[in-house]
């Protein structure tokens, strides 16, 4: 389903259902092939334990396409499902720092105070 102007209210209520139902979409992969982009995600089923629906969210020339494996996305409606990867998208995604780097830095804290120990220790984590 193409999301435009129209979805605006069936999505709103589907994020308010994925949000109060804490749906949370784990990125599985991604694809890009010139100006498209096309992710895929995996959202558990909030009425079915243990079974996860796939997502797949489609950036285009047409729009956005969205597509979940639901029994309600694939009667082309848009679900909770979906709401969560377009949510989990439009998240700032905040990049841990590597261990490397935050045991380099702590190393140099360490020389610069004086306690090679620390430093060696530092060195072999």
């Amino acid at each position: 389903m193409v999301i435009t102007a129209e979805h605006d209210q069936a999505l709103a209520r589907a994020r308010h259902r994925a949000e109060a139902r804490n749906l949370v979409a784990i990125e599985a992969s991604r694809v890009a092939s010139g100006h498209d982009r096309t992710y895929f995600f995996r959202v558990s089923s909030f009425s079915r334990q243990g079974t996860e629906h796939g997502v797949r969210v489609n950036y285009s020339a047409d729009g956005v396409e969205v597509i979940c494996s639901c029994e309600g996305g694939l009667n082309n409606r848009l679900c909770q499902h979906a709401a969560a990867a377009l949510q989990a998208l439009e998240s700032p995604q905040v990049e841990p720092e590597p261990p490397a780097a935050i045991n380099r830095g702590a190393a140099a804290l360490a020389i610069l105070n004086g306690d090679p120990d620390d430093y060696i220790f530092m060195r072999s984590a």
